[in-house]
């Protein structure tokens, strides 16, 4: 049907999509093959798992059960009805026999089967109203597989982005080291003023002020990350 085609087109739509543009990336320097391969793994987890659109596919499955329930009027119906017990009868026949006091035993079954002709049109219209509905549950599976996708696609690559910035802060502060250690030697044999030497110093200070802000922004986008993944 209609709204189960959506969303499962909708889950690899997205998957392909971005494993595309994710075997892109890490053709790029500094991306490793594995990359393609976990992008796609987080995308299809984060879609299987993630709560928003676990709610969206219930709601789909209530509208797909409320468009079979409108459906099921155009079927035949057939009722059955069963009773036993005892009556005491008093007709003419019976009190032509004398029997107008008698109790007997009563055994009735009846089946009535009821076909739908025509309604003034009113199943027909309620069928295509619930397969609107129907079909607009469908709609939002695809619309937040696709947004939940792209997140978690946008969280992976800001989690990369951070741990390339960390790996350079860290760099920066070994090379900001190594240049006071120059600079030490350059002062002690005369050969550079001190005021280089606190100039060193003032840049290793702030080197290490902005890793502090790199590895808060790495943690911020790892939570966010696990977030959306689990």
């Amino acid at each position: 049907m209609l709204d189960r085609n959506i969303s499962r087109a909708g889950h690899w739509r997205v998957v392909s999509r971005l494993f595309g543009c994710a075997a892109a990336l890490a053709l790029m320097p500094g991306f490793s093959p594995a990359f393609a391969t976990d992008l796609t793994e987080a995308v299809s987890t984060a879609i299987t798992e993630n709560p928003t659109i676990g709610q969206a596919v219930e709601n789909r499955r209530a509208t797909r059960e409320e468009l079979n329930q409108a459906r099921g009027f155009y079927l035949p119906r057939i009722d059955l009805d069963a009773s036993v017990g005892t009556v005491m009868r008093d007709n003419d026949t019976t009190r032509f026999y004398g029997r107008d006091d008698e109790w007997s035993e009563s055994h009735q079954i009846g089946i009535t089967a009821q076909q739908l002709l025509f309604d003034g049109f009113a199943t027909d219209s309620e069928v295509e109203r619930q397969t609107a509905r129907t079909d607009a549950a469908a709609f939002r599976v695809l619309e937040r597989t696709e947004l939940i996708g792209l997140d978690v696609a946008e969280a992976y690559l800001d989690v990369l982005r951070n741990l390339e910035v960390t790996g350079i802060a860290a760099k920066n502060i070994a090379f900001q080291e190594d240049t006071i250690g120059t600079i030490k030697r350059l002062v002690q044999g005369g050969v550079s003023p001190r005021a280089d030497l606190q100039q060193g110093q003032e840049r290793l200070e702030s080197a290490r002020v902005l890793a502090v802000d790199v590895n808060r922004s790495l943690e911020q986008a790892r939570n966010k990350y696990r977030t959306l993944v689990g």
